[in-house]
């Protein structure tokens, strides 16, 4: 006479009643490993630039800098938030993000310093912090749509 109700699976069940509570963190551990393989590609590309190529530092580490967003959006996009966004319209809005969240870390860089009087020496650290949430944040939601 009644339909009968069937227990969610437990996959199901955690998607259903706590998907964010388990997948951000994990989404953001990822993303901060990602973050780290970035520092790696940047400073390598750096660093053969700057000493065996003899460019300038400033353009090695631009250089370096652009490298690391190519990879950065493939593993984001495939690793951390297993997204199915088109290469085509992401990356121009991880490119756009990445530049935007440039301005907010040499922002808060200025700020902490010129502001709050907090030593030089710690206002990356403190736009580091910053930014890699907000853009952990931004990424997740507009650019591969979590």
């Amino acid at each position: 006479m009644f339909p009968k109700l069937e227990r969610p699976k437990p996959d199901e069940q955690n998607n259903f009643f706590c998907h964010d509570m388990n997948t951000v963190p994990r989404q953001f551990i990822k993303y901060c490993v990602v973050g780290l393989n970035n520092v790696f590609v940047a400073y390598s590309v750096f660093y053969v630039l700057l000493v065996f190529w003899h460019v300038h530092y400033m353009v090695a580490g631009a250089l370096g800098f652009v490298a690391a967003i190519f990879p950065a959006c493939w593993l984001n996009r495939a690793w951390t938030f297993k997204s199915d966004v088109s290469v085509r319209f992401g990356l121009p809005r991880y490119i756009a993000l990445t530049l935007f969240i440039f301005s907010v870390h040499s922002s808060t860089q200025w700020l902490s310093t010129e502001v709050l009087s907090t030593p030089e020496v710690l206002s990356q650290l403190i736009g580091i912090c910053v930014t890699t949430l907000v853009n952990f944040l931004l990424a997740r939601r507009y650019v591969f749509g979590g």
